[in-house]
């Protein structure tokens, strides 16, 4: 079986952006006592965050009342700094006693996102650019970011996105091959990271596999049989509940590698925007910080836990949202008590015998 990165921990989002997305609700009293009556597998969870894109300040503002009141509670919940609104609210957190916050960009795009984490980032660092909080990055695994700020955790859920599309996330890649690539620098800039830069260059490659021909196939099929699956199998049975199993795998593999990446490199320290972090209220000393944890957004179903699993991530992000019935939490304590124990019972058990069938995890 496949190394895995490390003991179970669950981290629990709210659901809040996707509930606005479909128009709908998370109650906070009955988030609250789904926290508290499952903390017995629930590592970190989130502050309930109310979703306002056109009015960003009074959505902060209603967010950290629900902080406060889910404090008040004896909760204590990962707040979420969005970007758009006033880092003066990072302020408010800090002096609430939170010592482990989270920064979300996914409302700003492209040199933006940088933006807004140069300042947010500026809050919670010394003037030698040491950490004084834990920071989680909320729905951003780019490695550009990921090895330029000193972040406990981050979470992803591109792993998901690719298989639904067919396609499949390598490592490895040289720059320029196939029809996507994404390194650790921006155009015109140096690379941060020479000895590693290579590594992380990856291709989400033609949507359909079997498009892909010549010297580009020979990269595809050496970096897919490095995973010890069969390159023409997933040719040739491409709309198959096998093939998808396999490149969620595979997905699963490239961030399970980015983790180690991250983990294996020197923190990188930031120095605070003006090169004065008192500018920015923060005068608290620095923190050690722990091994780098990515946690992976999983869907509680059947056919996709095992991927995840036999992948060796231990790390999954649940959303409160789709998790909120006692068959689901059941699950989630199943997973953290003993996740190959649970694959071998029924509903799983039919989906780890398709991935045996395709994977041989006995050489990795």
């Amino acid at each position: 079986m496949t190394t895995s990165n490390g003991t179970v921990k669950t981290l629990v989002d709210s659901g809040g952006y996707t509930a606005w997305r479909q128009n709908k609700t998370v109650d906070l009293d009955a988030y609250c006592a789904f926290l508290e009556e499952n903390a017995d597998w629930i590592t970190h969870y989130a502050v309930l965050d109310h979703i306002a894109p056109d009015d960003p300040e009074e959505a902060a503002r209603i967010s950290f009342n629900t902080l406060k009141e889910m404090r008040s509670r004896g909760l204590r919940p990962i707040p979420i700094w969005h970007a758009r609104e006033s880092v003066d609210w990072i302020d408010r957190m800090l002096d609430e006693g939170c010592d482990y916050i989270g920064f979300s960009t996914t409302s700003t795009r492209g040199f933006g996102i940088d933006h807004a984490l140069e300042l947010a980032w500026s809050k919670v660092v010394t003037p030698g650019g040491d950490p004084t909080v834990l920071v989680h990055a909320f729905g951003n695994t780019n490695p550009w970011t990921l090895f330029k700020y000193p972040w406990a955790s981050a979470d992803s859920s591109s792993w998901l996105r690719g298989p639904k599309w067919g396609r499949i996330m390598l490592t490895g890649i040289p720059t320029g091959r196939l029809n996507h690539r994404h390194a650790t620098r921006r155009p015109g800039e140096e690379v941060m990271f020479e000895n590693i830069t290579e590594r992380l260059i990856h291709s989400r490659h033609s949507r359909d596999i079997t498009l892909v021909e010549g010297e580009d196939l020979d990269i595809v099929r050496a970096a897919v049989e490095r995973l010890n699956i069969d390159l023409d199998q997933l040719r040739e049975n491409r709309k198959s509940r096998r093939t998808w199993l396999s490149h969620a795998y595979i997905a699963a593999k490239f961030f399970l590698e980015l983790e180690v990446q991250v983990r294996t490199t020197p923190r990188p320290r930031f120095e605070p925007v003006g090169g004065h972090a008192a500018l920015f209220g923060t005068t608290a000393p620095a923190i050690t910080l722990p091994e780098f944890d990515l946690y992976m957004s999983i869907i509680v179903s059947p056919s996709v836990l095992p991927a995840l699993i036999y992948a060796g991530n231990r790390r999954p992000l649940a959303s409160y949202f789709y998790i909120n019935s006692d068959k689901h939490a059941a699950r989630m304590r199943e997973w953290y008590r003993d996740p190959l124990a649970m694959l071998e019972t029924a509903p799983f058990a039919k989906y780890k015998t398709m991935m045996d069938e395709w994977i041989n995890h006995e050489s990795q």
